[in-house]
């Protein structure tokens, strides 16, 4: 059944028909006039039977304002249920070394497509025929899976897979709360502070600088670890700018302060000048920084633009911190952006 409800003029329809559900045509109930109303004193005539081939995949059709047409279906048909998204081997989460993930559609006749770059998949992405093999041991990095079920003119919503592949460390920061140099507020979502260090993965919920007050974040790891990786990944595939991020032995970063990265190179954030080049983040495994072993108990960190996402490393004992930040909205997400971590001994 096909009805235009405008008031006014007439309105052009395109109907896709699936001919793997069994259609083969579809017949249009023709009414004597659509203009007059039909003498309902006498017995209605039968109306004209009109059969509509949808051959092609699909078929046009122009109805008049108000107009109402009946269509029967025709054919052996198999009436299905809406495509159901595809299902991961993995839940999104936290993995210790490789993993090799696979992607099941339990609809008959539906094929699976993929992408692992962030893009949203199509019917022209990868198709999926063998498992997927993601991150690789000793190696921590972030990495997205999002994928669809096509069966024929049908296209599924997207299952999203996000994983953090580990080497070994543990989260040191895990709801520790973090401080601010300046205002913050819930910038998307119910949350808290803590959000920043509950080591979630949730891009609609984002704690963030209120308007017009950048601010640093700070985490005190709780006692002094033995850094020597940072990993930074962001929220979005963006360029920051203004980026600092710092280990120090005391709160108020007068000691022992080790700059892992800093591209403020007019010195906005008031930590000093950098040299360090423009920061473009990979949306789907961040990017690393390796540095000689620093002792440290306080981590800091500021983007005056966007969003940015710390880690840092110990190769001993292996403890990870996370926060996170989203031009001035720091941000946890259940999987890998918008954070910190740290890994010491």
């Amino acid at each position: 059944m096909l009805f235009n409800k405008e008031l006014t003029g007439s309105k052009k329809y395109t109907i896709n028909a699936d001919a793997s559900s069994g259609l083969t045509s579809l017949t249009w109930y023709k009414p004597d006039s659509f203009e007059t109303l039909p003498d309902y004193t006498k017995p209605l005539a039968a109306p004209e039977q009109i059969e509509i081939s949808v051959e092609n995949g699909s078929f046009e059709v122009e109805l008049q304002a108000g107009e109402l047409r009946v269509y029967k279906l025709n054919g052996d048909l198999n009436i299905r249920e809406p495509l159901k998204s595809p299902v991961l081997s993995h839940k999104s989460g936290t993995y210790l070394g490789q993993q090799t993930v696979t992607l099941t559609s339990y609809d008959e006749g539906a094929e699976i497509y993929y992408t692992t770059d962030g893009s949203y998949p199509t019917y022209r992405s990868e198709r999926y025929t063998s498992p997927i093999i993601v991150g690789q041991d000793g190696e921590l990095g972030f990495f997205d899976i999002k994928a669809i079920a096509v069966r024929g003119t049908e296209i599924s919503d997207a299952v999203i897979g996000r994983y953090i592949i580990s080497d070994g460390s543990q989260n040191v920061a895990l709801s520790r709360e973090p401080t601010f140099t300046g205002e913050t507020e819930a910038f998307q979502g119910s949350v808290l502070p803590s959000t920043v260090t509950d080591g979630s993965f949730d891009p609609h919920n984002t704690w963030g600088s209120a308007p017009n007050s950048p601010c640093f974040a700070v985490v005190d790891f709780g006692k002094e670890y033995t850094i020597d990786r940072v990993l930074v990944k962001a929220w979005h595939d963006w360029d920051f700018n203004d980026v600092v991020i710092q280990l120090a032995l005391d709160e108020n970063f007068t000691q022992g302060v080790y700059t892992v990265f800093n591209n403020d190179t007019d010195n906005s954030a008031g930590a000093g000048a950098g040299t360090d080049g423009a920061y473009k983040e990979n949306p789907n495994g961040g990017h690393g920084f390796g540095f000689a072993p620093v002792k440290a108990r306080y981590m800091r960190f500021i983007t005056l633009r966007r969003t940015l996402a710390i880690k840092a490393f110990g190769k001993k004992c292996k403890h990870i911190l996370r926060i996170a930040r989203e031009r001035n909205f720091f941000q946890t997400r259940r999987l890998g952006g918008l954070r910190a971590a740290a890994l010491g001994a």
